[in-house]
């Protein structure tokens, strides 16, 4: 299975580019780097690992976008959209709304039903019931 680790953003005059380290079953065995101007992804390889003619690029970037989503759920609810995800968030995040307000709770879970009513798939369903919205 693979992983990654020690992700980095980063903003490019062409949008944004990221790197990271490659873990295959706890063991590393790449550093990964997308300089964020279209390009391919860039691998070095460490200690003698090859992936020969096969392409890590799709992989890669599914991880990516479970890392982010997974750094990003607590802001709001996550919808899936055609390339990636929206955030249907508030001026506060999810914690501290549970937190300071009332209410909270209950506007989460008003958010959360507008999303499904509206036909959206929500995205971080998992961490939403964990903190008490009915999914």
């Amino acid at each position: 299975m693979y992983t990654i680790k020690s992700v980095k953003f980063f903003d490019t005059l062409d949008g944004g580019g990221f790197n990271c380290t490659l873990y295959k079953d706890n063991k590393k065995v790449a550093y990964v780097y997308d300089e964020g101007c279209g390009g391919s992804l860039y691998y070095d390889c460490l200690n003698g690992w090859d992936f020969g003619s096969y392409t890590f690029d799709e992989v890669i970037y599914n991880l990516i976008d479970e890392h982010r989503q997974k750094k990003e759920e607590k802001k709001g609810i996550l919808v899936k959209r055609e390339f990636g995800y929206a955030i249907l968030q508030w001026r506060v995040t999810i914690p501290t709304m549970l937190k300071k307000y009332s209410n909270g709770l209950e506007a989460i879970q008003k958010g959360y039903d507008k999303a499904i009513q509206a036909g959206e798939e929500v995205l971080n369903k998992e961490y939403l019931s964990s903190i008490g919205v009915n999914v």
